[in-house]
């Protein structure tokens, strides 16, 4: 899709025009949800990134993607509730989405439930042991439950990942 291109570029206005363009062409096609979705959730605006997620949701209700794509708006609006459901589908449908695991960790984090939090981002790890953001945030959830030995641990091999 052209609306990439302008993505790419920064020209979110015009990749939404180009977005809205393919879908008058292709109502079906899932990937333009999923661009716009992305594009939205890029500027910050998770109502707008949720309701393309429900589209492709409705058009694709087995794309585990789409369903952690969901999730993490939902944490972004700090609304952990309704992201677990949406984790625990997306793992159901593909238990090696290791983002799904990072973002049901990352809404037991915003619980407060950092034992069931360190437990998703270790299972994150061991699908993408190369995941820097998973060692960050078990990291914190490590330091919220008094273990900072192990929390000082896992930024130290975040920041190795980085490099």
């Amino acid at each position: 899709h052209r609306g990439r291109a302008y993505a790419a570029q920064h020209q979110f206005q015009r990749a939404i025009q180009d977005y809205d363009e393919a879908l008058r062409y292709a109502p079906g096609d899932g990937s333009i949800y999923t661009d716009r979705g992305f594009l939205y959730a890029a500027q910050n605006k998770p109502d707008l990134a949720i309701r393309e997620y429900n589209e492709l949701i409705r058009i694709k209700p087995n794309d585990s993607y789409s369903y952690f794509a969901r999730a993490r708006e939902y944490n972004r609006q700090h609304r952990p509730e309704l992201a677990i459901p949406d984790c625990n589908e997306s793992i159901r449908l593909d238990s090696k989405l290791f983002w799904a695991h990072g973002a049901r960790a990352d809404a037991y984090r915003l619980q407060g439930k950092y034992d069931l939090a360190i437990h998703d981002y270790d299972e994150a790890i061991r699908l993408n042991p190369n995941w820097a953001e998973a060692y960050t945030s078990r990291a914190a959830a490590k330091e919220s439950l008094g273990d900072k030995i192990a929390a000082a641990a896992d930024r130290q091999r975040a920041q190795e990942l980085r490099k």
